[in-house]
This record gives C-alpha cells, structure tokens and sequence, in this order.
C-alpha cells in the first residue's frame, strides 16, 4: 500500500521539474538539429565533380566550417538562455507548492518568496553553491571548444584520409545533428570525437533543472515549522540510478543537510511533517488569535522578508 504525502503538492513540483527536463532536452536537440539542417543546405553548393580544383573545393568547406562555428557560438547563447528559463520555472514551482500547501492549512502566503527563484538562478549559474571557479557560463564555453575542436579534427582527418570535400562535410552535418546514426567506426575514423554533439549542453541543463528544484526546496522549508527534516527518494530508473542514490532512498536529512543530487540526477525530496493537517490547523487558528507561536512568528517574517516586506 503507498504511503499517502502530507504534501502532495511538493510531488507535483517536482513532476514539473521533470516536464522542464523533458522540454528543455527537446529545445536543446531542435537548436542542434536546425543547425545540422542548415548545413546540409551549405553542403549542397560544395562542387562533388572532379571540374573544380581541390583548392577551390578546400576554400568550400573553409567556408562551411567557419559557418558552423558562428553557429556553435549564437546555438551557446541560445542554449544560456533556454536553460536559465526553465530553471526559474523549476523554482518557482516549488515556491508555488509550499504556498498552496501552507494555504490548505490556512496560511496565506500569497507574495511570499517572491525573490527566491531569482537568487536560486544566480546562485548557481555564477556557481556560488559549487566548489572551485565554476560558471554555467564557462562550462558551456568549455562544451562549445570541444565541440569546435571535434569539428577540426574532422576536417583534419578526412584530409589526411583523402576523402571527397563534399564527404567531409556530410560527416559534419552528421556530427552536429544528435539524431544521426554515427557509424559503428565513427571513433575510429575520427577518434576523440564524440558520438553526441548536444551530450553536455544536456548534462548541463538537466543539472542546473535539479539543482534549483533542491536549492529552491531548501530555502522554502528551511524556516518551516511544521516541517522538521527531508526524506530523499530515489526513482530507481534503469540503467540510471546509482548505487549511492539507491542508498539514500528514504534516508532523512535536517533541514539544510541533504546532499545536492549529483549531475543528471533525479531523485525527489520529500518534507518530514510529523503533525497532521488538523493539527497544523489547529495551531495556525491559534497563532493567528494571538497564540504564543514564535515559530510561526519567524517564519512570516522570513517568507515574506524575501520580498522586501
């Protein structure tokens, strides 16, 4: 028999952390594959017949690869953006859960928070929660120099192995589109590059996607009364759940003590409410009748001191 939440509301923000997930690995592969479309168009002016000298057709793909790297570049900014975006939404989500729950046991919190998706965002883009000097914005330039760098020894490679310019710059197309089946000998023809163009721009975002949803967590409940702890749930998906994540499944934290999910996680978290909804109720008609409740004191004052009020 399942367990019944106290706070179904939570799992719903997490079910929308999963659908940003999804839409964001959709965006990202669709930037990638528009990029690929683009240059099959290119691809198709590099002469194939042996009427134009190889200088001429090597000025070609000159061209082309130079295209491919202005494309790279804006796709970067593009993907920045993209991921910032459903990062706030993630967020805001969890913002928007403990609001509802907390009103359902008659707390209005309407306006609470306002700010901590923002600072959630930040926080973890400009790698404040993170050890060493770490940027989102230096890991994706750091995933743009490897892709550029596949894209030369491509080139390099198919020269040395003599094959047609016109060759060259289909495998290129293939490189850069995710969907494209890469020969089994792809590595072996062009070793050191890889087999999914879009695999740390993914990496990423689903990434930063679980860690605002962890992070936003933690601040919302951090002063919560009537939640006392953190229950970690594991998913337990194939081929995907480690075994470090297999042994936190239902292990309870403090407040502010869970770990951060490692990269591509997907595990949930779960608030420990030790009274039930009645009690919970019973405690807020108190309080609100000027009951001695400085637990609840604080915590208004810290909901809504994110919002400057």
């Amino acid at each position: 028999m399942t367990k019944k939440k106290k706070m179904p509301e939570i799992a719903l923000a997490n079910a929308k952390k999963v659908a940003n997930c999804k839409a964001l690995q959709k965006k990202i592969q669709a930037l990638y594959k528009k990029v690929a479309a683009d240059l099959a168009k290119e691809a198709a002016k590099i002469p194939k017949d042996g009427k134009v000298s190889e200088k001429i057709k090597r000025n070609y793909l000159d061209q082309y690869v130079k295209q491919l790297e202005k494309e790279i570049d804006k796709l970067e900014e593009t993907i920045y953006k993209e991921v910032q975006v459903r990062m706030g939404l993630t967020a805001q989500a969890v913002v928007d859960a403990n609001i509802k729950w907390m009103g359902k046991a008659g707390l209005n919190l309407a306006g609470a928070f306002d700010t901590i998706p923002e600072e959630v965002v930040k926080n973890l883009i400009y790698g404040k929660v993170y050890k060493k000097n770490w940027t989102f914005s230096k890991a994706l330039w750091k995933a743009d120099s490897k892709i550029k760098k596949d894209i030369h020894t491509i080139v390099a490679e198919g020269l040395a192995k003599q094959k047609p310019t016109f060759d060259i710059a289909k495998d290129l197309e293939k490189y850069v589109n995710p969907s494209a089946k890469k020969p089994w000998d792809w590595n072996k023809v062009y070793p050191g590059t890889s087999k999914k163009v879009d695999y740390s721009a993914q990496r990423l975002a689903r990434t930063l996607l679980q860690h605002a949803y962890q992070q936003t967590y933690r601040q919302v409940i951090k002063k919560n009364p009537f939640v006392t702890g953190v229950i970690w749930h594991s998913v337990f998906a194939y081929g995907r759940t480690c075994q470090a994540c297999m042994d936190r499944d239902g292990q309870r934290f403090d407040k502010g003590k869970e770990p951060l999910d490692h990269p591509m996680g997907l595990c949930y978290l779960e608030p420990e409410i030790p009274l039930s909804m009645d009690e919970i109720v019973d405690q807020l008609a108190d309080w609100a009748h000027g009951g001695h409740h400085p637990d609840i004191d604080e915590y208004v004052r810290d909901a809504f001191g994110h919002s400057g009020r």
